[in-house]
């Protein structure tokens, strides 16, 4: 199954009532019985990976255990330089040592 989240369609802070107003929503729209014959086996897999989403994410306990297995969302690294003043100090140092040889 892919990301839970992604598969409801909620953010990751999502309260209960989100989730299963997504997931109500979601399976309205993408029920097995709602489609056409040709997409039906599409469709019913579709439909268990949301009912699977649905009973992670419903359940604290599980979805604790979820949260903590993921590794938080990318951030940008920065690197801690020197500050803007410290930076116009060590230019004019180092033009001074210049200056002097």
């Amino acid at each position: 199954m892919n990301d839970p989240y992604r598969v409801l369609g909620v953010r990751r802070g999502a309260t209960d009532d989100e989730i299963r107003t997504a997931y109500r929503r979601r399976a309205k729209a993408i029920h097995p019985d709602t489609v056409p014959e040709l997409r039906r086996d599409e469709a019913t897999r579709r439909f268990q990976d949301l009912q699977e989403a649905y009973a992670l994410l419903s359940d604290p306990k599980l979805r604790m255990a979820l949260d903590q297995s993921r590794p938080a969302p990318w951030r940008p690294f920065r690197r801690r330089g020197p500050s803007e003043e410290e930076a116009v100090e060590e230019f004019f140092r180092n033009l001074l040592r210049s200056m002097m040889r």
